[in-house]
C-alpha cells in the first residue's frame, strides 16, 4: 500500500499586536496565531485579509499597509501586513513556517482545522535592550491538544547539549514557589547566560475556546467542550460515550503516541516564506546540480512551460507587479527575480508579448545586481543567467556589456577545471555575439515583429528565412 503523503510545513498566519499606547518602549506586546494551513498561497491570502477577518475595518486604523498594494515597503521582508491604530498601537501579520512533524492534513482550502494548541516561544533581547524592545516569538510545535501541548513546553528550550543548567535562571510553573509573574500561558521561563530572557507559553487561537451546542445530545450544552475562556478553561474529559465533539478525548489517542519526544528550538527555526519561495525558484531551475542543465533552459517546451505555470505563475503574478522587490536585497534572491521575470514569463507566456512585456523591469534589476557584485556571490553555473537581461535587450550598449560579462565567465571557468562548464561558457558567449551581431545590424530582434505588432523588413524577412531562430 503506497505511504500517504503529508505536506511538508505548516503555515501559521501570525499577528502581533505592540501596545506603544500602554508602553512606549513598545516592550508590551502580544503575538497569536490566527490560523494554519498547509498549502502557502492559501496562507498569504489568509494573511493578507487577517485582520479583516477578526472583524476590522482598515478605516479603524490611521495607517493600512499591505506587502501586495505598495512598491516602497519598509516593514521588513517577513510582513505582509502592517496598520496602526490612532491610539498608537501598531498590528503586524506574517508567516511563520515549520516542519509538519505531526502530519496535519489541511482541509480543501488547505486549513488545518481544529482546536490547535501552540507551543510559542518568546526571547526578549536585554543584553541588547534594557528596556525589552528587542523581542521575537516563534512556533516551536502545533498539537491537536492541550496535553500534548503541556508535554512538549517541558522541554521546548532542552535538547541533549542545552539542559537547565545551561541557564542562569530556570523556572517552570508547576515547580514555581510562590505567585507566578509570567503570565497564566506561560509555562517556561529561562535567563541565558548574557541576558536573553526565554518565555514558553501554550496558546490557542483566539476566542477559539467558546462553549458550543453539542449536536449530539439534543442541542443541550455539552459537558465535554470547554464553557469557560482560555483562563478559566477547566477541560473535561467527555462524559458522553462516542462524542465527537472537538476536545481532548478525540485526539489524545492518536497523537500522543507520534509526539517526539523533545522539541530543539534549534532544528525549529524560523524560515521566511520569502526564503522558502526564493529556494524553491533557484531549486526548480538548478535542481542543485554544479553542471548546466541545456534541456531545461534553452530546450524547453510544453512539459517545462506547463510544469512552470502549474508550480510559480502565482508567484510570477507578484513579481509582475512588483511585489517582489525585497527580494533584490541578496544575491540569491535577486537571481530568483531575475528567473521568475526574464526566464519563467518567458516560459507562461510563449508567443505572446507578454513574454517580454517584463524585459525592462528585469534590465534594471540585472544591471544594479551586477554593478554590486551579486553575481559574482553565487555559484558559477548560475552567474551567466544576471546577464541575459542584458542580452534580452534591444540596445547596443547593453549587448557590448553583455559580451565583457560572458569574457569574465569564461575566465572564471576556465579556473574550474570542469570541461562541460567551459564548454557552457563559451556557448554562452558564442549565443551572445550572435544577439549583438543582430542588434548591430538591425537594431532590433527581427524575430519578435509578428508578437509586437512590428512591420518586418525585406531584408528582415531574408534574414529569418536564413536563420529560423532569430540568430
Amino acid at each position: 500500500m503506497a505511504q500517504t503523503q503529508y505536506p511538508e510545513f505548516l503555515y501559521h498566519v501570525k499577528r502581533t499586536v505592540t501596545d506603544f499606547h500602554e508602553d512606549k518602549s513598545g516592550a508590551t506586546r502580544t503575538t497569536d496565531i490566527l490560523a494554519t494551513f498547509t498549502d502557502l498561497p492559501a496562507a498569504k491570502k489568509a494573511a493578507y485579509g487577517a485582520l479583516e477577518s477578526e472583524g476590522y475595518l482598515r478605516d479603524d486604523f490611521e495607517s493600512y499597509e499591505s506587502k501586495a498594494e505598495t512598491e516602497q515597503w519598509s516593514h521588513g521582508d517577513g510582513v505582509l501586513v502592517f496598520a496602526k491604530a490612532p491610539a498608537g498601537q501598531e498590528f503586524e501579520v506574517y508567516l511563520d513556517t515549520k516542519p509538519n512533524d505531526l502530519k496535519f492534513e489541511g482541509n480543501e482550502a488547505g486549513q488545518v482545522e481544529g482546536n490547535l494548541h501552540y507551543v510559542m516561544q518568546t526571547t526578549i533581547d536585554y543584553n541588547s535592550d534594557r528596556i525589552g524592545g528587542i523581542q521575537n516569538t516563534e512556533v516551536e510545535g502545533t498539537y491537536p491538544n492541550r496535553i500534548a501541548a503541556f508535554e512538549a513546553v517541558k522541554t521546548a528550550l532542552l535538547d541533549e547539549e542545552v539542559t537547565k543548567e545551561f541557564f542562569s535562571e530556570y523556572d517552570e510553573r508547576d515547580d514555581f514557589i510562590g505567585e507566578w509573574p509570567y503570565g497564566d500561558e506561560c509555562w517556561v521561563h529561562a535567563v541565558g547566560p548574557t541576558g536573553q530572557n526565554f518565555l514558553v507559553f501554550v496558546k490557542n487561537r483566539p476566542h477559539s475556546h467558546r462553549h458550543h451546542e453539542c449536536d449530539h445530545h439534543s442541542g443541550s450544552k455539552c459537558d465535554c467542550a470547554c464553557k469557560h475562556t482560555e483562563k478559566e478553561c477547566k477541560h473535561k474529559q467527555c462524559k458522553h460515550e462516542d462524542c465527537k465533539c472537538d476536545t481532548i478525548c478525540t485526539f489524545q489517542a492518536t497523537f500522543l503516541s507520534n509526539q517526539p519526544s523533545k522539541l530543539s528550538h534549534r532544528a525549529m527555526s524560523t524560515v521566511s516564506t520569502d526564503e522558502l519561495d526564493i529556494d524553491r525558484v533557484v531549486t526548480y531551475w538548478f535542481e542543485d546540480s554544479n553542471k548546466p542543465l541545456f534541456a531545461k533552459w534553452f530546450g524547453g517546451g510544453p512539459d517545462v512551460d506547463s510544469e512552470i505555470r502549474e508550480r510559480f505563475s502565482a508567484l510570477c503574478d507578484t513579481a509582475h507587479t512588483k511585489g517582489l522587490q525585497s527580494w533584490t536585497d541578496k544575491p540569491k534572491g535577486t537571481l530568483a527575480l531575475i528567473l521568475l521575470l526574464d526566464q519563467f514569463s518567458r516560459n507562461l507566456h510563449r508567443g505572446s508579448s507578454l513574454s517580454h512585456a517584463q524585459d525592462a523591469t528585469c534590465l534594471d534589476i540585472a544591471a544594479k545586481a551586477i554593478a554590486k557584485g551579486f553575481d559574482l556571490e553565487v555559484p558559477v553555473v548560475q552567474q551567466p543567467f544576471f546577464y541575459l537581461p542584458l542580452m534580452h535587450d534591444e540596445n547596443l550598449v547593453s549587448q557590448v556589456a553583455a559580451m565583457a560579462l560572458y569574457n569574465g565567465f569564461i575566465a572564471r571557468c576556465q579556473t574550474q577545471s570542469d570541461p562541460q562548464l567551459l564548454e557552457y561558457a563559451y556557448a554562452s558567449r558564442d549565443f551572445s555575439k550572435r544577439h549583438l551581431d543582430t542588434i548591430l545590424r538591425f537594431g532590433r530582434y527581427p524575430s519578435r515583429n509578428g508578437i509586437l505588432g512590428r512591420e518586418t523588413t525585406p531584408e528582415e524577412a531574408a534574414f529569418l528565412k536564413e536563420n529560423p531562430t532569430g540568430f
